[in-house]
């Protein structure tokens, strides 16, 4: 049965977006959606794994929850990456920003408005981490994860201590 490889095909692929998009979140506990994801493509590992021996079944159910953790893994490692990334180019952001400020008489309305400059800390399946909200009097631009906030304003750096 050709179909049911390829729905096992896309059940893995299903298995290992998920683990993804579940491991990218801010929150790194397990939700009970990911609970319910992962149980989900288990089951649907088994129902469309082999039918000749309930060992393969096994093993392919098995299987899904293996990819699962293995998205869960790389999307946790994407999130650090974007956090990294954030804490190291904040302050060249704030330049670009001050640039724009410049060139154009004031902030844009959101930091798409930056033309040429790669924003830091975007992510695949989810919105990137450097946040930016204009004001009245500047701007406000900070990126988190589930532990740290750092933010900046129009005065004030990253880094700064006040």
């Amino acid at each position: 049965m050709p179909w049911r490889s390829i729905a096992l095909a896309v059940v893995m692929l299903a298995s290992l977006v998920a683990g993804f998009w579940f491991g990218g979140s801010l929150e790194r506990a397990p939700s009970v959606a990911a609970v319910v994801a992962v149980a989900a493509c288990v089951l649907l590992g088994d129902v469309l794994g082999p039918t000749k021996s309930w060992q393969a079944r096994v093993m392919t159910a098995a299987l899904a929850g293996v990819v699962f953790a293995a998205g869960w893994h790389l999307g946790g490692r994407e999130i650090d990456a974007a956090f990294s990334e954030c804490a190291s180019r904040g302050e060249e952001v704030r330049r670009a920003l001050e640039i724009h400020r410049r060139q154009y008489g004031g902030y844009p309305d959101s930091l798409m408005g930056l033309v040429g400059f790669e924003i830091p800390g975007q992510r695949i399946l989810r919105p990137g981490l450097m946040q930016y909200t204009r004001t009245d009097d500047g701007y406000l631009l900070w990126y988190q994860d589930s532990q740290v906030r750092a933010s900046a304003t129009t005065d004030r750096g990253f880094f700064d201590s006040r």
